[in-house]
């Protein structure tokens, strides 16, 4: 049985689009408020057709809020500057965070064919220290090119440097040819280039594999959503896998085995009778070869030969340099165009939102309302009663169109700029005759002109009078629409949902941060601006500069901006915080007023002054012994402060009572800061006669050698001990004192002291021999410096540790819950693998430490292990 093809009947939807479902609820209204009076709702009505009209409009308003968001929104929503939805490629990438990361970001180096990054075997006291080998594509291996990709190099890995990590090196690995025998069986007979050129190309892919980079469009192909594409560091000529980066690592050993895999996949070889392996250097290898500590296994031409078997017979033998093979294979391929790499932004157009007509354009003309009127014999009620028709519509033609207004203002209060209002009122216009019902109009035109006979007169005013003078009506509309608690009320949520979007949560924030809520809108505006970039360079902490101390200007950035974004903190340089305190109490505060704090000293005196001193309302006049004093109180109006001077027999007391509360606010904004020192950074150089080791059996220390060496002394040192360790000759018995002996090394008696004491010579003996047995099998070697006694949580002080240094003396800094706010979002945020030293220094102790930071950043590279031990101290408090 077939089924009976029907139209189905619309079903109520009861929204805004079901115009029966408005009607009715409409009417449901009217008979709810107006019931006594009014009983006929009929279709025929002249009350019903005004509501279905209404209807209509506000079906209307439900029709253009339901347009897609980006219709909405307009070319406002397209990527680009101040964009609520800014470039895939400006906020899915990341500064490097994972080593392949880091490789990523080097690949992108024009030139740079490969590179391996690892851990730093020549520092074995510090950790978080790493080695750079680059290997370059062999048109780039000039030493001008070298020196070019050298400094680029550096310049590239300083610019991503992690907190607690650093770059020690950065090396060009040089390459080692090898040359291979290969006895091939063919299909067919060969005698063109591009066979030999496939052979080449697969076998210096397996030694020296390069990094394949793909279009947008290609990493699209392979199934990657934007998020994996743009995942880590934006690359400026192509994108990879982490896949590719895995498999594509410096090859350590060659294998006969792989080689066939390759040879086999070569179209035409039918078999491989046999690969021998032929490095410049030594014997010839038929199953594996190790490559070279520190070079790259490269094919070489001349070297290689290929002998081609057909059916059984040595048909041909050829070397690579004969054969004109393509020399480019060694060169990268070139990288993409930018409109390969980036996302499309979308094409889309602004729909006209607030387009509106009056109600009074759609009703029947035989109301009255329409643009041609009433007809000339009508009594002066009648026209009287249309005027008032046009006054009630007037209100609900202002409600719509404020509706429509507020529709297109979505694209603002979705934008992080700034903005004077969240509602929008304008005054509606278009309907005919309405200069008859705006009353300041017809007031000033009635005071120049005798009477309202003159229609076209009339017309031609109104349109001058909204001409110029339309802005005083829109003001008293938005006036009545929204006061300024409202606009801060509303612009605040506005900007929490901007934020929560990007998963952050501001509300204990706005509890303790101390700003007001104009400050709270700016603060919030600006970190909605700055996020996108902060958020992609949050990982990235930049080595201070030599004299920010002293006023050269050093922008937060990365890790540190996003710490002062994120706590409020208004600080947007490096910058020394003592500074604003000293020029404003070095002797006498400005005014030539002196200052006495009741009750505190000291810090806790400049602490109390911030804290209340920065509000001209917290002062007032006093005479104390015939003496005009300026009295400064806290928030229960008990004295804190009180200033004497001259200046206060001169000038009025509110004169001179705003002049201070200005420059201690002043000075407050300046002292908003923190030092962020990553202790990675402070370890000695090389030539600092730090650097000792000790000698370790079962976690035990045996021997110590006195951290009073220099690097390459101390590791001279260390190798003269391992090669000794293993001979019982090497020791001998030392009586230090009655009944005490000790063990010493021979070859290290200069340096090395034992740490173990005997009551006789014999048991020192018999120690000696688990020493040798245990030192000959694995001598446990642990590198040490002079510091590792400063701290007593750990031995290694300078190696994933950050310390913030703060101030207390700022007004907001005095807010207990705003201290303890600022330290958790700095653990929150700081690396989970490094330890987070919070120091909160008041005015004196930060000047102490200013100093003493200053020093070691202005210190040559010689002298800074002078200032290093005040330097700690002062760290770790």
């Amino acid at each position: 049985m077939t089924e009976a093809i029907t139209i189905t009947e619309k079903e109520n939807t009861q929204d805004v689009f079901d115009i029966r479902y408005l009607r009715e609820t409409g009417i449901a209204l009217l008979q709810k408020y107006s019931g006594n009076l009014w009983t006929d709702y009929n279709i025929h009505d002249p009350g019903i057709t005004l509501l279905e009209a209404i209807c209509l409009a506000l079906a209307e308003i439900g029709y253009r809020a339901d347009y897609d968001i980006a219709e909405i929104l307009g070319k406002l929503h397209l990527p680009g500057p101040g964009s609520p939805f800014p470039p895939a490629e400006t906020v899915l990438p990341s500064a490097p965070v994972t080593i392949d990361d880091t490789r990523r970001l080097l690949l992108g180096i024009e030139g740079v064919r490969n590179v391996r990054i690892r851990p730093s075997s020549a520092f074995p006291e510090f950790a978080g220290l790493f080695e750079v080998d680059i290997q370059l594509s062999e048109d780039s291996e000039t030493d001008e090119r070298k020196n070019e990709v050298g400094r680029e190099v550096r310049d590239k890995l300083d610019a991503c440097r992690k907190p607690g990590e650093d770059f020690v090196s950065v090396r060009f690995l040089e390459s080692e040819y090898i040359g291979f025998e290969l006895d091939i069986e063919v299909e067919n007979r060969v005698d063109n280039s591009d066979f030999f050129h496939s052979i080449a190309s697969g076998i210096d892919q397996y030694l020296s594999p390069f990094i394949h980079l793909y279009s947008l469009d290609s990493m699209k192909a392979k199934g990657l959503d934007l998020p994996g594409i743009f995942e880590g560091p934006l690359m400026e000529n192509g994108f990879t896998t982490s896949e590719e980066l895995a498999e594509k690592r410096f090859r350590k050993n060659i294998y006969t085995s792989d080689l066939v895999t390759i040879l086999m996949d070569t179209r035409n070889v039918k078999a491989v009778r046999k690969i021998t392996i032929r490095p410049e250097k030594g014997e010839p290898h038929f199953w594996s070869y190790a490559v070279e500590e520190n070079k790259v296994p490269r094919i070489s031409h001349s070297g290689t030969r290929i002998n081609i078997w057909y059916n059984g017979t040595l048909v041909g033998n050829h070397t690579l340099s004969s054969t004109r093979i393509d020399r480019s294979l060694q060169s990268l391929p070139k990288p993409f165009d930018p409109g390969q790499l980036y996302a499309r932004k979308p094409e889309t157009a602004d729909r006209p939102l607030t387009e509106y007509s009056p109600l009074q354009n759609d009703l029947p003309q035989a109301y009255g309302v329409s643009e041609y009127g009433l007809s000339g014999d009508v009594p002066p009620e009648r026209e009287a009663l249309a005027h008032q028709l046009k006054g009630y519509l007037r209100i609900i033609d202002q409600v719509i169109f404020n509706s429509l207004l507020q529709l297109s203002h979505a694209r603002h209060l979705l934008a992080p700029g700034k903005i004077e209002k969240t509602y929008l009122a304008e005054l509606v216009s278009g309907a005919p005759g309405e200069e008859f019902i705006y009353k300041p109009f017809v007031e000033e035109f009635l005071s120049t002109h005798i009477n309202l006979e003159n229609r076209g007169l009339l017309r031609s005013e109104w349109k001058k009078y909204l001409g110029t003078r339309k802005h005083e009506a829109d003001t008293v509309l938005q006036a009545m629409a929204e006061n300024q608690a409202i606009f801060h009320d509303r612009r605040n949520r506005a900007l929490n949902h901007l934020l929560a979007r990007s998963g952050y949560d501001l509300s204990f924030f706005e509890y303790v941060c101390g700003f007001s809520e104009e400050e709270q809108i700016a603060y919030k505006e600006k970190l909605l601006r700055l996020l996108p970039a902060c958020d992609i360079s949050r990982s990235i902490l930049l080595k201070p500069g030599g004299d920010y101390l002293g006023g050269a200007q050093e922008t937060l950035e990365g890790f540190e901006l996003r710490l002062a974004l994120l706590t409020g903190i208004r600080a947007e340089t490096r910058k020394a915080l003592a500074a604003g305190p000293g020029r404003l109490f070095a002797g006498k505060t400005g005014g030539n007023l002196e200052a006495e704090v009741y009750d505190s000293a000291g810090d806790d005196a400049i602490d109390r002054i911030f804290e209340y001193g920065g509000k001209k309302e917290m002062y007032a006049r006093e005479k104390v012994k015939g003496k005009n004093t300026l009295v400064l109180f806290n928030q229960d109006r008990r004295p804190v402060a009180r200033f004497s001077g001259t200046a206060l027999d001169q000038d009025p007391a509110a004169d001179i009572a705003e002049k201070l509360a200005a420059q201690i606010a002043a000075a407050d904004l300046a002292s908003e800061g923190f030092h962020l020192v990553d202790h990675l950074l402070l370890r000695p150089g090389d030539d600092a006669a730090c650097f000792g080791f000790d000698a370790v059996i079962r976690d035990e220390v045996i021997f110590s050698c006195t951290p009073s060496l220099s690097r390459r002394e101390r590791d001279l040192v260390t190798r003269q001990f391992i090669s000794e360790a293993g001979k019982r000759d090497s020791y001998l018995v030392l009586e230090k004192s009655m009944r005490q002996f000790c063990v010493a090394h021979k070859a290290s008696l200069k340096y090395l002291h034992g740490h173990m004491y005997f009551t006789s010579r014999e048991a020192a003996e018999e120690a000696i021999g688990d020493y040798v047995q245990q030192f000959s099998r694995q001598p446990g070697i642990a590198a040490t410096t002079s510091f590792c006694d400063l701290y007593s949580n750990t031995e290694d002080p300078f190696s994933n540790i950050l310390t913030f240094v703060l101030p207390t003396w700022p007004s907001r800094f005095c807010n207990e819950a705003y201290r303890k706010y600022i330290e958790e979002t700095i653990a929150q945020e700081s690396p989970a693998h490094l330890v987070v030293n919070i120091r909160w220094l008041g005015y004196a102790q930060m000047v102490v430490f200013e100093n003493a930071w200053s020093a070691w950043l202005k210190a040559s590279p010689g002298d800074k292990v002078n200032r290093l031990q005040t330097l700690l101290s002062l760290l770790a408090g």
